[in-house]
């Protein structure tokens, strides 16, 4: 079966994850308000103006956001935004095992 998984593609799928986990989790906004994909197919996708700089930027700055995020809480604040848990401890540890692996998928909020 053909795939269009590529490796920029992964890159700007690792960009939507931060996204998910580290800014909406953290802020509640919806994925248009921070500026992700819309679905995690979706995530996967290369645009036309994508070069290997420019998505390696887009993850840069995205990590830059987690991290502000992050640093703006306490270790033990919860957050609710994330849709895969009711909440998350507020660590720089990796998302839940549960949540790490591909579960069926439901919109995002």
């Amino acid at each position: 079966m053909p795939s269009t998984t590529t490796l920029l593609g992964l890159v700007k799928h690792a960009t939507f994850v931060e996204g998910v986990w580290f800014d909406q989790a953290v802020t509640g906004q919806s994925y248009a308000e921070i500026g992700i994909a819309g679905t995690v197919d979706g995530s996967f996708a290369l645009r036309k103006g994508d070069t290997i700089a420019t998505v390696q930027a887009a993850y840069r700055k995205r990590s830059q956001t987690s991290r502000s995020n992050l640093a703006i809480l306490r270790s033990d604040d919860i957050v609710n935004g994330a849709r895969c848990t009711p909440g998350l401890g507020a660590s720089a540890a990796s998302p839940p095992r549960a949540c790490a692996t591909h579960r069926p998928r439901r919109d995002p909020p």
